[in-house]
């Protein structure tokens, strides 16, 4: 199966607060995941948001040479946010998220004039997460769910919406 991997900075709360920022890096194969993840200095996510100086303090952060490589030449270029909803297991071995108002900004940079927005309407996502000793009872429960088996990467979509904006 393919392997794919990216990287985001992640935080809860207000979009424009980020005061206990993640860096995550999540590395795919078929449908098994994997995230590495370190803390990083809060910031303010606004009009003036520059990602040089949050790449130095990452690259101080990373113990990983992949990771530190991708960072050393990443550039961020879309801003996501949506509502998330989680709903767990009694015996807290599954997890279900559900993701609605989802929104796609393209992050500014100069000479990109002006910022692209997209709001995906009526969209949900819904997601069951489980730890892969539990895969078995996981087909068992995902087989009894109303819905298919779909692929959907907030990441691939707000970069699509906003390209088709820009065109």
């Amino acid at each position: 199966a393919m392997k794919r991997q990216k990287f985001r900075i992640r935080w809860y709360g207000a979009a424009h607060d980020a005061s206990r920022p993640v860096l995550e890096g999540k590395r795919k194969q078929g449908l098994v995941g994997t995230k590495s993840r370190f803390s990083m200095p809060a910031f303010p996510y606004d009009a003036d948001f520059d990602f040089e100086p949050m790449r130095r303090e990452a690259l101080a952060r990373i113990d990983e040479g992949g990771v530190a490589e991708f960072v050393a030449g990443a550039a961020p270029v879309v801003f996501n946010r949506y509502h998330r909803r989680y709903l767990l297991s009694a015996d807290r071995r599954f997890r279900l998220t559900i993701d609605t108002a989802l929104r796609f900004e393209r992050i500014r940079r100069a000479g990109l004039g002006s910022l692209a927005r997209y709001e995906e309407r009526g969209l949900a996502i819904l997601e069951l997460k489980y730890a892969m000793q539990d895969d078995a009872d996981a087909t068992r429960i995902a087989s009894r769910l109303p819905f298919r088996l779909g692929k959907y990467s907030k990441y691939l979509q707000g970069i699509s919406r906003l390209t088709q904006l820009a065109a």
